[in-house]
Parts: C-alpha cells; sequence; structure tokens
C-alpha cells in the first residue's frame, strides 16, 4: 500500500514536472520574442533619432540662411529709409532755393516741359512757322533752367535718388519673397513629426521590456518550481532507497538467524549422532566455509 502511494506520488510529480516543461518552453519563446521586439525597437529609434539629426542639422543650416535674409532685409529696409530721408530734405532744400531766388516755375516741371518740346521736335512733322515758335520756347526753358543751375543739380540728385530708391525696394521685394519660400521650407514639421513618433516608439518598448522582465519572472518561478519537485522526487528516491536497504537488511538478518538455528539444529544431530540430511549437509558447510 505504502509503495503504490509512493508510485502515485511519483507519478503526479512527474505529470506536473511535464507540464510544467511545456509551459516553461511556451513562456521562453514568448520571453525571447519580447526582447527581440524591444532590440528591434531600440534600432528603430537609433534610425530615427539620426533621421531627426539630419533634419535638425538642414533646419539649423536653413535658419542661418534665413536669418541672413532678415538681416539683409532690414539692412535695405534702413538704406531705404535713409535714402527717402535724404529725397525729402533735397526737396525741402529744392522749395527753398525757389523761395529764395523768387522763382515762378518748379525747375523740374520746366526740364520735363523742355525735354517734351526737344523730343517733339525731332520725332513731329512740324511747319517751319510751328518749329520756330517751338524753338523759341525751348530757348526761353533753357535760359530759365540756367537761372536755377542750383536747382537743376538738387533735381539731378533727386532722378538718381529715385533710381536708388526703386533699386532698393525692388531688391527688398525680392527679399520678402525670399523669406516667404524660405519659410515654407523651414517648416518644422518633419521634425516634430520624427520626435513624436520617437515618443511612441519608446513608450512602446518600455512595454516590451516590461513584458519581457514579467516573463522572465514567470521564467524564474516555473524553473524554481521544477526544481522543488525534482527534489520531492529526489528525497522519494532517497528514502524508497533507504526502506528497500533497510527491508534487504532486515531480511538477511533474518536469514542468518534461521541459518544460525538450524545450524545448532545441525550440530545438536551430530552431538546426538542422529543421521544428517543433505540440507544438513549444506546447511553445516555453508556455515563453516
Amino acid at each position: 500500500m505504502h509503495i503504490k502511494m509512493k508510485s502515485d506520488e511519483l507519478k503526479t510529480l512527474k505529470d506536473e514536472i511535464k507540464e510544467l516543461k511545456i509551459k516553461l518552453e511556451k513562456i521562453s519563446k514568448e520571453k525571447e520574442e519580447w526582447f527581440k521586439k524591444k532590440e528591434d525597437l531600440k534600432i528603430t529609434i537609433s534610425n530615427k533619432i539620426k533621421e531627426i539629426k539630419v533634419i535638425k542639422s538642414s533646419k539649423d543650416k536653413s535658419n542661418i540662411i534665413s536669418q541672413n535674409i532678415k538681416n539683409n532685409k532690414y539692412q535695405l529696409k534702413k538704406e531705404i529709409e535713409d535714402l527717402i530721408k535724404k529725397a525729402k530734405q533735397l526737396n525741402k532744400t529744392k522749395k527753398e532755393i525757389i523761395q529764395k531766388l523768387h522763382l515762378d516755375f518748379d525747375p523740374s516741371e520746366l526740364k520735363n516741359k523742355l525735354e517734351s518740346l526737344e523730343m517733339k521736335i525731332q520725332t513731329d512733322a512740324v511747319s517751319f512757322e510751328t518749329e520756330k515758335k517751338m524753338m523759341k520756347q525751348v530757348n526761353e526753358l533753357k535760359k530759365k533752367l540756367r537761372e536755377s543751375v542750383s536747382i537743376s543739380k538738387i533735381i539731378d540728385e533727386q532722378n538718381t535718388l529715385s533710381k536708388q530708391i526703386e533699386a532698393k525696394r525692388k531688391q527688398f521685394r525680392e527679399l520678402i519673397f525670399k523669406i516667404r519660400d524660405h519659410k515654407s521650407q523651414d517648416d518644422y514639421e518633419d521634425f516634430f513629426k520624427s520626435s513624436k513618433e520617437i515618443e511612441i516608439i519608446k513608450k512602446e518598448q518600455e512595454a516590451a521590456f516590461n513584458n519581457f522582465i514579467e516573463k522572465k519572472k514567470e521564467y524564474s518561478i516555473i524553473i524554481a518550481q521544477i526544481k522543488d519537485k525534482i527534489n520531492k522526487i529526489r528525497t522519494i528516491d532517497e528514502k524508497e532507497h533507504d526502506i528497500r536497504r533497510e527491508k534487504l537488511k532486515q531480511k538477511k538478518d533474518e536469514d542468518q538467524a534461521i541459518l544460525k538455528q538450524k545450524f545448532r539444529n545441525v550440530e545438536e544431530k551430530l552431538k546426538n549422532k542422529q543421521k544428517l540430511t543433505t540440507e544438513d549437509l549444506m546447511i553445516y558447510q555453508k556455515t563453516n566455509s
């Protein structure tokens, strides 16, 4: 009965170990899968960081260019403002001279009128009388212009300034367009998108790592359970071995006692000169050997 109980216990333990080993294999596979996922995500994050560094480097360079364009814009704006200020000052000086010389005409208008008349004489088909009248007007205009040489110089300066201002304004407008174009190129959407992706992947990696740790703990628990059951089997085997050894010793002792008793019986027969049987002879020989 005792042996049957021990046999059943051993079978139960072995079956439990078998089940635990199947479970262990499954957990081991899951554990390795989570570890692999963690490592794969680690590589993905590393690649994303490289990408974001390239994007940032590109954006930083672009920002420097953008800042240089803006600096040029501010410089041009100041130059235009200075030229306009100078033009206003020249206009003020021109008006003061006209007032001082008591001129009843604006030299700039006079000059324009003169240029118009000269162009008309050169290009239009007019009669001789008309041409004479026009030439007379030209001479009168030239005379008036000579009387206001200082004004003419100012007008020339104003014309030069006007051209400079227009040229600067053109450059300014071109820079505005450049800034707009650069602004669209400087969009940090890709940078922020990659940054958000990295944060998401980091959370996935953290989850994968936590799952790996959890499976590792489960793995260790099952290993401990298997070891515990193996130790129980070993303990049962050792006890069974001790019991068998004790039984063998007990039987040996019993056999020795029986043999001694039989030997005494043989000696008694010899003493009484009784006839010995074959068994008696064998016992006598075995005892004395």
